[in-house]
């Protein structure tokens, strides 16, 4: 298939959107105008998708795009999906159905995160061998992973982001390991789920919780830090959450939370709006090549944000199906 010329879109509730995005150029007298184009390809449970509600995406390296539903997790070849689901007479078969998170590695090793733990699961066969987690949960709990990162400088390492903090995942050693972070507050409370996880250049991990804002931990050197966000006119927010981070190529960091679009600058890790969003936030982010940013919000669809214009254009799903709900964008 020719996926790797697509960019992805997902909302919740009507399924998948697949954009193809490119530029246009109109000659003036002076300087072309370049015009963006975008067309969208939608796909649903209409069209063998295992379930609406789409929570992550993937692109592997054979260019196969993989989708963690809320009820499975389905491979797409540009013509049809393939479905893996939980089969109880099947040991090494899919362990819950709800899929919250993919990762492929640099070696190639295909990571699952799902609502009850992390999994590597091998295309090939089938199969999906759980990474034993050690950490105790209390009754009736379990290890949902929200997001997975893995390592520059220490190749194979993954970080996951769970509902109980931060994970550090060591392939060799099969084993997933609470790491405690020293910039979150002490006492005897359970971490914070961790929603978002992003390493920049200069080898900070950086780490956005539900609730609690943003951090940076340095692995190498053990320090850490809070880093507070900045507040939205006219006062304080009462949600700190992070939903997304995206490393820019100039080693900046791109925040998407309830508030809107923010950007850091690593060199004084400082934070301002880049756009404060009226619809729900934003959810999910995707940088293209030229610098430009998708946005996904949780009420308002798909924006793309030019920054060196700081210039947000709105982008309509589906204007042939008005009558259905295209506003949650979950992944980008």
């Amino acid at each position: 298939m020719n996926a790797r010329a697509r960019h992805r879109a997902v909302w919740a509730v009507t399924g998948v959107l697949l954009l193809s995005a490119g530029l246009t150029a109109a000659p003036s007298s002076a300087v072309a105008h370049q015009t963006r184009y975008v067309q969208f390809d939608s796909f649903s449970a209409e069209n063998g998708l295992s379930q609406n509600t789409v929570r992550c995406i993937l692109q592997d390296q054979r260019g196969f795009l993989w989708f963690g539903t809320d009820d499975g997790l389905d491979r797409f070849d540009g013509y049809r999906f393939r479905v893996y689901r939980q089969q109880p007479d099947i040991p090494a078969g899919l362990p819950h159905n709800r899929i919250t998170a993919l990762l492929e590695d640099r070696a190639g090793r295909f990571w699952v995160g799902t609502m009850d733990g992390l999994f590597r699961f091998d295309p090939d066969s089938g199969h999906f061998s759980p990474a034993k987690a050690e950490v105790v949960l209390p009754v009736r709990e379990r290890l949902v992973v929200h997001r997975l990162c893995e390592s520059r400088r220490e190749p194979g390492v993954l970080w996951v982001g769970t509902s109980h903090g931060l994970f550090r995942m060591d392939p060799e050693a099969w084993r997933c390991r609470p790491f405690p972070d020293p910039a979150e507050p002490s006492g005897p409370r359970a971490p914070d789920p961790v929603l978002a996880l992003a390493e920049t250049p200069d080898g900070r991990l950086w780490i956005g919780r539900e609730g609690r804002g943003l951090s940076w931990l340095n692995p190498a050197t053990g320090r850490a830090a809070p880093v507070a966000l900045a507040p939205p006119a006219g006062g304080e927010s009462k949600d700190q959450s992070v939903h997304d981070l995206v490393c820019a190529p100039d080693g900046s960091l791109w925040i998407g939370g309830p508030v809107g679009l923010d950007i850091l600058d690593p060199s004084h890790d400082s934070i301002r709006h880049a756009y404060i969003s009226n619809f729900h936030g934003i959810h999910a982010l995707c940088a293209e090549p030229d610098g430009s940013l998708w946005l996904g919000t949780r009420g308002h669809g798909l924006d793309l944000y030019v920054p060196r214009r700081a210039f947000v254009e709105h982008r309509d799903l589906l204007e042939q199906r008005p009558y259905e709900t295209i506003g949650i964008i979950l992944s980008l």
